[in-house]
């Protein structure tokens, strides 16, 4: 976490950049035809109390107006802390001493406290993202500075004024009726994680007990502060939990525009939990979050009653919110303390259950449906199929589920599923498909993603019955009968995974390997051998990009590979490719050669000595031949003299094109090296 503003620009410490405007306790709306989602927008239509909810106000007139004098005191304190050097004593001596101990007025000056620094630390990281995007190394760390910077002064001012206070505040029956319902729904809510934790089996049902006391007598003991407390607690465990530059994290960030739009939405649904009317939604959500993770709640046990208490439960609460939104949409691993795969899928009840307490706003329509789109329904599809099982895949689809690129995976199996099968056989092909994820390794799993993005199409055929013109995605593959392909599906995936983050992503010609390996069977030979190959490529030097079947205007370039070159142009460094080696690659097995194939390969040599030739490789250093390893040692020998007869044949129009001699001591060095020909194993 940032500790010091002095890690900022110093634009945001300025007084008049910040605290011009800041709004007091109350509504502002947004404007709805904007087209930028901005950081004030959200704090005004999400963050910021409205006027008719808890709580409603001090009651007394002299109360209210004291509230009223604190704010510039309270703008100056919050100041302090966004410095890194917070000093909250003026600000305790000033409410101590000129509030009486009225609820509502204390209620409304610890929001009016809330309110102030949520909008502060909203306008510091715009100001800090300003020109920047959330992508960047970084960036995560610097926008959400200020947000833990500010979120513990609630905190700190609770723990003295609340000292002061809590012996005198009246009874709770004296409170007005919104607190009542309040201390209802809080209640409620810790009734549920009781629940919720007694099913975990982690320890004693009267250490649960325990931990429901605790934190219903921290609530009643301090209720006029619980709301706001747990709130700054939840952006303290936030931000301890988003500092780790992670894509999830990076990808709802973009999603809302800004980082603390997204703090602001998950803080309002623990806040939406505590209004009047909600008990039964409060104590559903509590059991749930309860058992999606319940090691965390255990935690409470030790934390002190009171103040420390609420904060921690806070902290506590933040991170589980935000890891179900990563959960859902399939960009994290879940880090909750799910024990199998049917707990899991609960994830996704969770969320429907915690809609509700998401506002109207358009930043939570775009984040329920980036939600909704990319991962609930998708975990619910699979639920029928894990009951249907009853405990015997949970632990296989949970492992599945925490792979990345688990999102892909799953879309790929439900697609191929619903197009293939219908009834109980549906249960089968899913146990199948995700039980052979499950027993691939990282690199087969990398492998089946990367063939998920390159899906060769195929014409029907009476050998491959199907549509006219399909794709074939690893989920064909695996289904594929014994037989059908070159060899089996692992071996394709595996080959692949070595090779996926080195093959240029517009590169087509892959898609043509994939298709020869997984239909060829006996009519096509040599698409093992081209990923073998471009392995090898890969192995002698780590730095090559590799492109696949390249047209030339003599043949097609089995593989190219290029090199990542840095120039100067113009007044900026640009990045280009700049070929590397140019590969032909032979499944020649059986190191035998007929006529017809001696032949043939004379003249493909030839095209190579002229093309590389007309390329100004007057050493021949781009040019080699990988060929099948059990017919390499019959056969290199034979190479170097057909090499030798395709110069001579040649040598009149390579003489047009570079020095002869040199060409033709550049054809000598590599045979006499043995790395003109050379096996790809």
């Amino acid at each position: 976490m940032v500790t010091s503003a002095r890690a900022f620009d110093q634009t945001v410490r300025t007084p008049a950049g910040l605290l011009g405007g800041l709004p007091t306790a109350g509504p502002a709306g947004a404007d709805p035809a904007a087209d930028q989602v901005t950081g004030d927008a959200v704090v005004a239509a999400v963050a910021v109390r409205p006027a008719d909810s808890l709580p409603p106000g001090a009651t007394d007139p002299a109360a209210r107006a004291t509230v009223d004098d604190l704010s510039e005191l309270i703008d100056r304190t919050l100041l302090t802390y966004l410095d890194g050097e917070p000093d909250i004593g003026p600000l305790v001596e000033a409410i101590t001493t000129r509030l009486s101990p009225d609820p509502a007025a204390l209620a409304d000056v610890f929001q009016l406290v809330w309110d102030k620094s949520t909008v502060l630390w909203t306008r510091a990281s715009d100001d800090l993202m300003r020109g920047r995007d959330w992508a960047e190394s970084g960036a995560l760390q610097l926008g959400f500075g200020p947000l833990g910077l500010l979120a513990p002064a609630v905190y700190d001012l609770a723990k003295p004024v609340m000292a002061t206070f809590a012996a005198s505040l009246p009874p709770l029956s004296e409170y007005p009726d919104v607190l009542q319902a309040a201390y209802r729904d809080m209640t409620e809510f810790a009734a549920g994680v009781e629940e919720g934790l007694s099913g975990s089996g982690l320890c004693e049902l009267s250490f649960y007990t325990e931990i429901f006391d605790n934190l219903t007598a921290s609530v009643q003991q301090h209720l006029v502060v619980a709301n706001t407390v747990i709130q700054a607690g939840m952006v303290a465990g936030l931000v301890e939990r988003l500092v780790g530059d992670l894509l999830g994290v990076v990808a709802l960030v973009l999603l809302l525009s800004s980082g603390p739009i997204l703090v602001a939405l998950i803080c309002f649904v623990v806040y939406s939990m505590w209004q009047a009317g909600q008990e039964k939604l409060a104590h559903e959500a509590g059991a749930m979050l309860a058992t999606a993770a319940a090691q965390p709640f255990v935690t409470l046990h030790s934390a002190t009653v009171g103040v420390d208490l609420l904060f921690q439960l806070g902290r506590i609460l933040g991170p589980i919110i935000f890891d179900i939104l990563l959960f859902a949409i399939g960009e994290e691993p879940i880090e909750l303390a799910v024990k199998g795969a049917r707990q899991a899928t609960r994830v996704a009840d969770i969320f429907e259950r915690l809609k509700p307490f998401l506002p109207a706003t358009k930043e939570a329509e775009l984040l329920i449906d980036r939600v909704a789109q990319e991962g609930m329904e998708l975990l619910q599809w699979f639920k029928p199929t894990l009951l249907h099982y009853d405990t015997a895949l949970d632990d296989v689809f949970l492992r599945v589920l925490t792979l990345d690129g688990s999102d892909t995976i799953l879309r790929d199996i439900r697609e191929y599923v619903e197009a293939t099968v219908e009834g109980d056989a549906v249960h089968e092909l899913i146990r199948r498909m995700i039980t052979a994820v499950d027993q691939m390794t990282k690199q087969q799993v990398e492998g089946l993603l990367f063939l998920s993005e390159h899906r060769p199409h195929t014409n029907a055929s009476p050998k491959y019955p199907g549509p006219m013109f399909g794709e074939i995605n690893w989920t064909d593959v695996l289904e594929f009968a014994p037989g059908t392909m070159e060899g089996p599906p692992e071996e394709l995936f595996d080959l692949l995974g070595a090779i996926a983050p080195r093959v240029l992503r517009n590169d087509s010609g892959i898609t043509k390997v994939i298709f020869d390996f997984a239909m060829g069977g006996s009519n096509y030979t040599g698409a093992s051998g081209a990923l073998l190959a471009a392995k090898k490529l890969i192995t002698d030097n780590p730095a090559a990009l590799l492109r696949f079947e390249v047209d030339d205007t003599n043949r097609v370039i089995d593989i190219v590979t290029y090199l990542i070159e840095t120039v100067q142009q113009d007044d900026e460094v640009v990045e280009r490719l700049v070929l590397d080696l140019i590969a032909e690659v032979k499944s020649l097995p059986s190191g035998v050669l007929d006529g017809r194939q001696r032949s043939g390969l004379i003249k493909q040599m030839r095209k190579d000595l002229v093309r590389h030739a007309t390329m100004g490789d007057a050493d021949l250093d781009r040019l080699v031949w990988l060929l099948d390893p059990r017919g390499y040692p019959a056969l290199r020998a034979k190479l170097w003299v057909m090499f030798r007869e395709a110069f001579d044949a040649e040598r009149g129009n390579i003489a047009k094109l570079v020095d002869l001699n040199r060409f033709r001591q550049g054809l000598e060095d590599k045979i006499a090296r043995d790395i003109l020909v050379q096996p790809y194993l």
